[in-house]
């Protein structure tokens, strides 16, 4: 047990009034300051934005006028009933207590102080006979005396020890009620931070932006993140009409959620193909070094993984959840089938877009890193004609134009060389930090495409430099640490995607119970105002697909439908990290095995950085690129092998699947476990064996078996694939 100490209580007692005081005190001068932001801007987008807008200043205004004095006033509250409960122990103005000293104290009381006296009491009788014998008197006993001290000292053992009961029971109540009080006031921490940076930007950007249609409803949880004045500019920055001023911005003070908001507005960019946002930005890259782009870029890839990580489990939910038309279906089970179908492709659509746009943005930016945007300095050849070397300046700008899904990009490459003598450090860093005036640069123009169609021409993206291979280490860690991240959220704090909620939210929500130590404190403020947005934006979305508006009792059990689904997150989480796991390493094969498998069998595709779409520079695929129905044909793979597919082929038996088998084994190779089990593997029967368990000679032998299926062989297989699973790059519904 702890040791109590007070070395002054009415000082301990006045501590907790004057919080107390504060608190009061607080409440009235803030109160004076309160105004309820109220609007009658009507039920359309905007309208509904600037409600959201007034909800966001008035939550704060609770928070920090009413919510926050009240926590402190707890506070007090707090420390003076310890204090009533010490002096109610009986203590009057300090107190020093343990329960080790109690124990010993009564041990001392109970044991040693009453042998001491036992003996003392012995030797009395013993000198008391022997003077009553001398004085012919009755001896006086002091067995009375003995019983009576020793009831004392065992009393006051007692008292002792329930006097350190009742401190020792106070003291535990006011640890643990003061820990409680004390970790509520710390979470106003960031809600006070919020407020400081949020008030840094004027609620004329806000509405202006809520005008021009950057942000709306769904999106007034950007309002939210902002905890440093870094994140309150790029945010006042990333939804103006000049989003290149978000480079402005230190980019290693961004937070990780920031740069999900940035990623996520360029996404919307994308998918309205508004190419004046997009060229602010990308001239804005022009004015800084290449180093410092490389930080902002790589931190917008980086949430460009995360939103696709989310993105593809809620895509992965609502597959397990499509609908299915019972058998002898009735009139109105078929009814009611068509409409959910209807509901359900009009999700689909419009997640299969948004990854689409991802897929678009992640070439995007990679293609802006190999082209090192901005300025850099190289160390040129040594000159020793002049004693001296050269120094080499190199500033890249680019034009970009969305059109069609694909990005036209022009690169204006200047470079300019000139010589060095300097001797000293500060010579060289005088050298390496000159800005070079763009009339002293030798401009050569280009002119490339970014596209979404994979070619297995040029060379990877990440094996195209080291500095673009360091790029790419420090995303996939940082990919790998937010999987890990998002599937301990799940588990520990509850933590659940919203029905078309914004992807981006789901991905703030998981950052958010990062930092907050998985108590589920955090996002819960970002998660609850945004399912209201989510189902405004469905209803709005239905009627722009469909002409029509949809009638609450029928969105509401289609919204009861699609929100169940999110009961079985964790489980879609895990499903979907296993089967990219199987796609990573086949990516990892050999390049024939990898082709084969990757391309014909699950299609995966890939962006393409081509010079006037002649020849491809870069490419990238998996870890690049998000390919959904890959991840759907992995799964039937590992589910019914090549079964799936030669039940629903017109040409194809079970004869024809054993004599592919045969083709591929010998019947010495088919006693061994390692081949047994593909053979298990591609006939669909229960084995351990998966796709992403497969040696690099498994994986060889299945696609050997593919390939001797049938006159077909790969080509049936992918047709197959393709029937079933194929989504086509859909065109958004309309943008914002």
């Amino acid at each position: 047990m702890a040791k109590v100490k007070i070395n002054s209580i009415s000082e301990l007692e006045s501590y907790g009034k004057n919080i107390k005081d504060f608190s009061d005190k607080y409440e009235v001068e803030t109160n004076a300051l309160y105004r309820n932001f109220t609007d009658k801007a009507g039920n359309d987008s905007k309208g509904a934005a600037v409600n959201a807008y007034f909800k966001k200043l008035n939550t704060i205004q609770s928070q920090i006028f009413s919510q926050l004095p009240s926590a402190i006033k707890k506070y007090g509250e707090v420390v003076t009933t310890y204090v009533s409960e010490i002096r109610a122990a009986e203590f009057v103005d300090k107190c020093y207590s343990s329960d080790t000293g109690a124990n010993d104290l009564s041990s001392l009381l109970k044991g040693a102080q009453t042998n001491d006296i036992f003996n003392l009491s012995k030797d009395l009788d013993e000198a008391f006979k022997q003077a009553a014998d001398a004085m012919g008197n009755s001896p006086y006993n002091t067995e009375g005396d003995l019983n009576k001290a020793t009831t004392d000292l065992e009393n006051a053992a007692t008292k002792r020890i329930e006097k350190d009961e009742a401190v020792q029971e106070a003291y535990s109540k006011f640890t643990k009620n003061l820990e409680d009080e004390t970790a509520i006031i710390k979470s106003f921490q960031d809600i006070l931070n919020n407020a400081i940076c949020f008030s840094d930007i004027p609620s004329s950007a806000i509405f202006q932006a809520i005008a021009n249609g950057h942000l709306t409803a769904t999106q007034m949880y950007y309002l939210n993140i902002p905890k440093t004045k870094e994140d309150a500019q790029a945010l006042k920055a990333i939804i103006s009409d000049k989003p290149g001023d978000v480079l402005k911005v230190d980019p290693n003070k961004i937070s990780e959620q920031m740069y999900a908001v940035i990623a996520n507005e360029q996404n919307d960019w994308t998918l309205a193909e508004n190419n004046e946002m997009w060229q602010h930005f990308v001239n804005a890259l022009g004015d800084y070094s290449v180093e410092r782009n490389d930080i902002f870029t790589n931190g917008i890839l980086k949430a460009e993984d995360a939103l696709a990580q989310i993105l593809m489990i809620q895509m992965y939910q609502l597959y397990e959840g499509k609908p299915t038309l019972p058998e002898n279906a009735t009139p109105e089970q078929i009814e009611e089938y068509e409409e959910e179908m209807k509901n359900y492709q009009i999700l689909y659509d419009s997640y299969q877009s948004e990854l689409n746009a991802i897929n678009i943005n992640t070439g995007l930016m990679y293609s802006l890193q190999i082209f090192e945007i901005g300025d850099i300095y190289k160390p040129g050849r040594i000159r020793p004609d002049i004693q001296g070397m050269e120094n080499n300046y190199y500033k890249t700008l680019a034009e970009v134009e969305i059109k069609n899904g694909q990005f036209e990009i022009k690169i204006d490459r200047g470079e300019y060389i000139n010589t060095f003598r300097g001797t000293s450090v500060a010579d060289l860093d005088k050298a390496r930090n000159y800005k070079v005036p763009d009339s002293l640069y030798k401009w050569e123009s280009k002119k490339y495409t970014v596209t979404t169609e994979y070619s297995d021409f040029g060379m990877e993206a990440s094996e195209y430099s080291e500095r673009i291979k360091k790029l790419q280490g420090e995303r996939e860690q940082a990919h790998k640490d937010f999987s890990e991240n998002m599937i301990k959220a799940i588990a520990e704090t509850g933590l659940s995607f919203i029905p078309f909620g914004s992807t981006a939210v789901s991905v703030v929500k998981t950052l958010d119970a990062v930092s907050d130590g998985f108590k589920g404190n955090e996002f819960q403020s970002n998660g609850t105002d945004a399912i209201k947005s989510a189902r405004d934006d469905y209803k709005s979305l239905y009627k722009k697909t469909t002409g029509q508006d949809i009638p609450d009792t029928k969105f509401d059990k289609l919204w009861d439908h699609w929100s169940k689904l999110s009961s079985g997150i964790s489980d879609a989480a895990e499903a979907v990290n296993t089967y990219n796991s199987a796609i990573s390493k086949i990516d990892q094969q050999t390049f024939e095995a990898r082709n084969d498998f990757m391309e014909k069998i699950l299609d995966y595709g890939g962006w393409d950085l081509s010079e006037n779409g002649k020849s491809t520079i870069a490419n990238g695929r998996f870890g690049q690129y998000y390919d959904f129905n890959a991840v759907l044909r992995v799964k039937e793979l590992n589910k019914l092998g090549l079964k799936g597919y030669i039940n629903n082929a017109t040409n194809l038996t079970e004869n024809d699947l054993d004599a592919a088998i045969n083709k591929t084994f010998t019947e010495e190779d088919k006693q061994v476990q390692a081949y047994s089990d593909v053979i298990a593997y591609a006939r669909g029967k229960e084995t351990a064996l998966k796709l992403q368990d497969m040696s690099p000679e498994q994986l060889e032998k299945f696609t050997t078996i593919v390939k001797n299926l049938g006159r077909d062989g790969m080509s049936g297989l992918g047709d197959y694939f393709d029937k079933e699973y194929q989504i086509e790059e859909v065109k958004p519904y309309g943008a914002k």
